[in-house]
């Protein structure tokens, strides 16, 4: 018997697809995707650095993440999804000497998009506790009040250009200075978070409240910080308080002055000793003859040999 071919199934041709951005950085290309299905591409995202996008190695320290919305005439469309430094650039930006302050938080934009965003701050010097936790809460409510009247795509690209990192600077710097604002991390969530709270409030009166609370929690100059006292301390002003007070001390009129100098001059003139007047002479102590000291039996053998070889020496004849 002859077997019948069946017939095989014919295969999809794969098709190479470019990756397009935004209309924010101008629709450049990011890449290529080979596939069967362009559809598939749909929610596929693609990392690339920042400095590879625009051509400024100043931004090399930024990573961008794009995720495909849809594909048309052979190019798949994306937006901008998360944005964030590399964290090995974070370490350089902190110096012996300063402070870090970070928080995280979640913001909804004008067309109803929940955001999570990460800012930095970087203080000139070292501060307090409660500086820093006031720093915090009005950074959060500045970024509060701005997000919620921007888009997001007006958001995304204010972050880009760092003009809402400027503002947030020159508000803050008011509070207390600082070196550097960054938002170190930006994700867009797919997913609305479980609580969500915000009360609208103008930016001059969170700026007045939070120098107010600053002034406030700070010591005044003319107050002087508290020392506690020992238990010998305090049982020295004890007697110190006690103690019968001096009476001061009475002008002396000028007449009794001149008297008092006379006489100080004349007990000083009796003290003087006279030049003249002959000093008396110490008695010398007696000397003890030899003979009569007693010389231990050692020393008086000694000297008998020595009388023994005495040798006499003749005087020499004058000539």
């Amino acid at each position: 018997m002859v077997r019948q071919a069946t017939p095989k199934a014919k295969r999809k041709k794969k098709q190479w697809i470019t990756i397009v951005a935004p209309k924010l950085m101008n629709n450049i290309p990011l890449g290529e995707c080979y596939t069967y299905d362009p559809q598939l591409i749909i929610g596929r995202t693609v990392t690339l650095n920042y400095m590879t996008l625009t051509g400024e190695a100043r931004k090399q320290h930024l990573n961008v993440g794009f995720k495909t919305i849809s594909v048309a005439d052979g190019k798949a469309i994306t937006e901008i999804m998360h944005y964030y430094i590399i964290p090995a650039s974070l370490k350089r930006f902190v110096r012996k000497g300063r402070e870090k302050v970070d928080d995280s938080f979640v913001i909804k934009t004008k067309d109803d998009r929940y955001v999570r965003i990460k800012p930095m701050l970087i203080t000139n010097a070292r501060t307090n506790k409660s500086v820093i936790t006031n720093l915090r809460k009005t950074t959060k409510k500045l970024v509060q009040n701005v997000v919620s009247e921007y888009s997001y795509d007006k958001l995304v690209e204010e972050i880009l250009t760092y003009k809402l990192q400027k503002y947030l600077r020159d508000c803050l710097h008011k509070v207390y200075p600082i070196k550097i604002c960054e938002i170190r991390d930006f994700k867009a969530l797919e997913k609305p978070p479980k609580k969500y709270e915000f009360v609208k409030e103008d930016i001059s009166d969170i700026i007045a409240k939070s120098r107010s609370a600053r002034k406030g929690k700070e010591p005044a100059k003319s107050d002087e910080p508290r020392r506690t006292q020992s238990s010998d301390n305090v049982a020295e002003s004890i007697v110190k308080d006690k103690s019968p007070e001096k009476k001061p001390e009475e002008q002396v009129p000028e007449e009794t002055s001149e008297k008092m100098s006379e006489k100080m001059s004349e007990k000083a003139v009796e003290k003087t000793p006279e030049k003249d007047t002959p000093t008396e002479e110490k008695p010398a102590k007696e000397s003890v003859p030899i003979d009569d000291v007693k010389l231990p039996e050692k020393a008086k053998k000694v000297e008998q040999d020595l009388t023994k070889a005495k040798v006499k020496v003749e005087p020499d004849k004058k000539d």
